[in-house]
């Protein structure tokens, strides 16, 4: 019981943002929910948001000289094309 009303309080603080994603994002999040076991797409958004940040985090860290760049060209169609 006391599991449940901690998971009650947790939902409460949790803002609703709504999102807009084309066909074959929604698929790939169901993939990875299937795949991975979580318990709904937005189980499976807040965890790709998570990771987002900690990378960002990560890359702010990073300091100095840029030496080079690297652009690579992926002739694949992207994730949002529509």
């Amino acid at each position: 019981m006391l599991m449940f009303i901690n998971m009650l309080i947790i939902l409460a603080v949790m803002a609703i943002v709504s999102v807009s994603l084309n066909e074959k994002i929604l698929n790939e999040i169901d993939t990875i929910q299937q795949k991975m076991g979580y318990s709904g797409r937005s189980e499976v958004i807040r965890a790709g948001a998570r990771l987002l940040i900690s990378e960002n985090k990560e890359n702010e860290k990073l300091s100095g000289k840029i030496n080079a760049i690297l652009i690579l060209i992926n002739k694949c169609n992207s994730y949002f094309d529509s």
